[in-house]
């Protein structure tokens, strides 16, 4: 059986929902559009089952193999730095949607 890279899905997870997050709240921005409301919202949900699962795997990984330690954090807090991004973002959509 082939083994699974977690570290390398994680950052690119992370990446992924970054720049997804980012197009939709410009996109709204531009346009004002209750689609992107909408969209935003799906996304927002998705991304955080998506991640925290994946974020789960890697940490039970990191326990397991503490020798490799920064690779894992290094990746862990790639992926955390998204909830304070997504906070910003609901923040700058609803000031902009009120």
């Amino acid at each position: 059986m082939k083994n699974i890279n977690l570290t390398y899905i994680g950052k690119k997870i992370a990446y992924f929902s970054s720049i997804t997050g980012t197009v939709i709240l410009v996109l709204f921005l531009l346009s004002k559009s209750e689609l992107f409301v909408t969209a935003g919202l799906y996304f927002l949900l998705t991304a955080f089952i998506i991640n925290s699962l994946l974020f789960l795997c890697i940490l039970l990984e990191f326990l397991g193999k503490p020798a490799d330690w920064r690779v894992y954090l290094v990746t862990m807090l790639r992926m955390l730095i998204n909830i304070p991004l997504s906070i910003l973002y609901c923040h700058v959509a609803i000031s902009f949607h009120l």
